[in-house]
């Protein structure tokens, strides 16, 4: 449970809607199209992402690290917690958690939080891991979460993974895993760090040469 909760100031608000404006053009969408389109276009982008990742670096160099892609992640996660807002009533709050501040997406009691940021940066750094971005939507629309008390802030993406997830057979290639080292340690202390000293336009850089999903995504 956080130390407290407060309401984003007026600056981190409009760096948020930069991140909306950026991350509805790294998809290709509109703000005003249906949330289910845009949740699985996010999806569909995260996924084209690993993909090109996972072909980059299968060959790379030892020693050689990976980029990282926060920005990018933090202009998706924005349009994902968009749509939580117009969906379900959820709101981007900051909360403290051991001496640290983190973004997070709260139902109205803060029973369940899903600290977004985070998990799609995950998600674009580690191809490994399943993308359940489309899964946790699907499960909020069909009340499927265990229930939480009020004020719990649960990281609601520990009972999300893909139905596909499951151990490969002896001797064939295993399956993704969703919950990897990282995102675990997400879960047990969660939440995206307060960015300090970036600009929302990063995202376009970091996505430069990973490809949308376009407008005609349904």
């Amino acid at each position: 449970m956080p130390t407290y909760e407060r309401a984003l100031t007026a600056g981190e608000q409009r760096e948020f809607n930069q991140y909306a404006v950026i991350g509805n053009q790294m998809i290709g969408g509109e703000r005003d199209a249906p949330a289910t389109r845009i949740i699985a276009a996010i999806q569909t982008f995260v996924e084209k992402h690993q993909r090109q990742q996972e072909s980059q670096w299968a060959l790379r160099r030892e020693g050689v690290e990976k980029p990282r892609h926060t920005a990018a992640a933090r202009a998706l996660a924005t349009v994902w917690g968009d749509q939580l807002a117009r969906v379900f009533g959820w709101e981007w709050v900051c909360v403290m958690f051991q001496g640290e501040e983190h973004y997070a997406m709260v139902q109205p009691d803060r029973s369940l939080a899903i600290f977004a940021m985070e998990y799609v940066e995950a998600c674009m750094d580690l191809e490994t891991m399943d993308c359940a971005i489309k899964h946790a939507f699907d499960q909020l629309r069909a009340n499927a979460f265990p229930t939480q008390a009020p004020l719990s802030y649960a990281s609601a993406m520990q009972w999300v993974g893909p139905p596909c997830c499951v151990p490969a057979a002896s001797g064939g290639e295993p399956a993704k895993r969703w919950a990897s080292e990282r995102l675990a340690i997400m879960i047990r202390n969660p939440g995206g760090s307060v960015p300090s000293g970036e600009t929302a336009h990063e995202a376009l850089r970091e996505a430069s040469g990973t490809s949308t999903c376009g407008a005609n995504h349904a």
